[in-house]
């Protein structure tokens, strides 16, 4: 188990406000953080498509080259992200096998 995990594991068993915690594990707020995260999954998946529309609805061609280079960048920064959390995950196990 990585320190975060650990460290996240014992932040919830500290937190104080006991009922912002029950409101988030059982509440909406978990329902609000997927539908959000659907709604961005499915920006990144169709990001030219939308560029093409936002061209045709505005007529400006520059705003959809941005929106399409923002979403690019979003994209590969999220790429580097996983690449880096699996890289961590790779380091620890081997660290973990050999010493």
């Amino acid at each position: 188990m990585t320190k975060a995990r650990k460290k996240v594991k014992q932040d919830t068993k500290d937190i104080k406000n006991g009922e912002w915690n029950r409101m988030f594990v059982h509440g909406g707020l978990w329902w609000l953080r997927g539908f959000v995260s659907l709604i961005e999954y499915w920006f990144f998946a169709f990001s030219f498509p939308i560029s093409i529309i936002i061209l045709l609805i505005t007529g400006d061609f520059w705003k959809a080259l941005g929106f399409f280079f923002v979403v690019q960048v979003r994209n590969t920064a999220g790429n580097l992200r996983g690449l880096d959390l699996h890289l961590e995950g790779l380091i620890e196990w081997l660290a973990d096998e050999n010493f």
